[in-house]
């Protein structure tokens, strides 16, 4: 709901939700995100990217008759281990902080991890994925805010409903130094493979050997049961993941994307890809990413 700041203009902007911990706002857009925490009609942990107007899920906080349709969310996050319980996003609107500003992160209050989200515009839909930041909390991940003072990011969390928070509370800063980051930082998918790009040159023959890297995708179903089972796209019905092949890796001459030939990748609620592999310099890159792919432009 959006209430105007002398409190005489109110209005609801998008239903559907379930228990939304914490939202974003785009600082220079004013677009906003939310998420949301799996249960009844949300098969899986969303981030929602939302449309005025739009709803999001749960059929029973709709507020309308019928049921509108569904806006899918930009991403879903598996409840194995990525998210059962999100916290609030954050816009790195800090010049202090490298090759991420401007970026899009997610907090999970379930999992008590910071996720880079990447996003790819289809026009009237968005879809992303995203990664964890290599970085531990004192309790959960809750709500994130860059302070105007020193640059940096600060979260704070607490212990309560289903979360991996080991105490009851905290307040954490994360800074960045200053030092070359290796991580994805970008992820794009068109009809010639998957784009990755990263925040240095990677190592081209180890880059470029399609071995290092490994695909499946999954859909979840949505219903007023709790959660959902991980349910193979291929074949509907069936409780498993569809494994892919990378038949080529393609590396830029600049040594910063690499190109993946995947020809059994087709719109999956859920995509997983992790590779091995080593930048330039040497340092050690392995990742894993979550995506969502409502369409391949």
């Amino acid at each position: 709901m959006k209430v105007s700041k002398d409190g005489k203009k109110f209005e609801v902007l998008a239903t559907g939700f379930r228990a939304p911990n914490g939202i974003g706002v785009n600082p220079w857009t004013g677009q906003i995100t939310t998420c949301d925490n799996e249960g009844s009609w949300m098969p899986a942990c969303p981030v929602n990217w939302i449309k005025p107007g739009g709803f999001y899920g749960v059929e029973d906080t709709a507020h309308k008759q019928p049921i509108p349709p569904f806006n899918p969310p930009m991403l879903w996050l598996s409840h194995n281990g990525w998210d059962n319980s999100g916290g609030g996003q954050i816009w790195v609107d800090s010049d202090k902080w490298g090759p991420f500003k401007g970026e899009l992160f997610h907090c999970s209050y379930g999992e008590c991890a910071l996720y880079l989200v990447m996003k790819q515009d289809l026009g009237n839909q968005m879809q992303g994925g995203a990664v964890r930041l290599p970085v531990k909390f004192t309790s959960s991940a809750m709500r994130p805010k860059f302070n105007p003072v020193d640059g940096q990011l600060y979260v704070a969390g607490l212990q309560g409903w289903q979360t991996k928070a080991v105490k009851l509370a905290g307040l954490d800063r994360v800074r960045y130094t200053g030092k070359a980051v290796a991580s994805v930082r970008d992820l794009k998918v068109d009809k010639r493979g998957v784009h990755l790009t990263f925040t240095q040159p990677v190592d081209a023959k180890e880059a470029a050997d399609a071995q290092n890297y490994s695909v499946e995708m999954w859909n979840y179903k949505r219903s007023s049961d709790y959660g959902s089972p991980e349910v193979s796209v291929k074949t509907p019905g069936k409780n498993s993941h569809d494994k892919l092949e990378v038949t080529a890796a393609n590396v830029s001459p600049d040594g910063n994307t690499v190109t993946l030939t995947i020809p059994e990748l087709e719109p999956a609620m859920q995509v997983q890809l992790k590779y091995s592999l080593k930048t330039k310099s040497g340092t050690e890159l392995n990742q894993t990413i979550q995506s969502t792919v409502h369409a391949i432009p």
